[in-house]
């Protein structure tokens, strides 16, 4: 179990992950795991499941051209299934047991940017209880947490609201780390690191690709006192329409 989530801005849009994984045969957690990637149109990030899974995906986005976003849910249907076959085929029926339960709690927010008289940003969320959701809202924020507990609850309800008022990238990515950082205090689940991969509309015909993977305590401090967190950021690309 991780978390993971997804916020659309005006002109921007955010999917970002922790980086715990529990290996669930010696079960011990690490804190180094990569649950963001990059892909031709944008960024995924993945909560729950496996590792195993994350890789699969991430190969299958980069070696087939996706065109719909239901090719994009189909995908991940097909990666699930795959990651569950190979773990049939290769683990004792105890770790198969236990891949299989984690990969019932796997899902994804993906980042699609693309142009259509104009750069359009958008967040696809994939999972097993909705589907396919397409965030819409200017501000809004989804939450997909390692449990549901009354007070993870309370807090994603706090932050999505003051999500509703962020001002631009900066403030959205502080936001994001804040209630990381509250989460990770009250679920062992949860590392405190926030990585990030940001989608930004700097013209109608450019999106910026860019990435910040930071300790939450290192993104409010910087924010508080800079109100700024561009030197964090790193350019990973730039979609062009022409």
């Amino acid at each position: 179990m991780s978390i993971s989530m997804g916020l659309i801005g005006k002109g921007f849009s955010i999917v970002a992950a922790d980086t715990r994984t529990m290996n669930i045969i010696q079960e011990k957690p690490s804190d180094e795991a990569k649950k963001l990637f990059q892909y031709e149109s944008g960024w995924v990030a993945t909560c729950g499941g496996v590792a195993a899974h994350t890789t699969l995906f991430e190969a299958f986005l980069n070696t087939y051209k996706i065109k719909t976003r239901k090719q994009l849910y189909n995908a991940w249907l097909i990666t699930v299934r795959d990651t569950l076959r190979v773990a049939k085929e290769c683990l004792s029926e105890k770790e198969y047991n236990e891949t299989d339960m984690e990969m019932n709690s796997t899902n994804a927010f993906v980042s699609i940017n693309y142009f259509n008289g104009g750069s359009v940003i958008e967040i696809n969320s994939l999972d097993f209880a909705y589907g396919r959701r397409k965030l819409c809202a200017e501000n809004s924020l989804i939450v997909h947490p390692p449990k549901l507990t009354k007070r993870i609850k309370r807090l994603i309800k706090e932050y999505t609201e003051l999500a509703r008022n962020v001002a631009d990238v900066y403030e959205a990515v502080y936001t994001m780390a804040c209630l990381l950082n509250e989460i990770s205090r009250v679920s062992n689940w949860v590392s405190k690191t926030l990585d990030c991969g940001i989608s930004i509309q700097i013209s109608d015909n450019e999106i910026v690709l860019l990435r910040l993977r930071e300790h939450v305590k290192d993104i409010i401090k910087q924010y508080k006192q800079k109100h700024d967190l561009s030197e964090k950021m790193m350019v990973c690309g730039i979609k062009k329409g022409w």
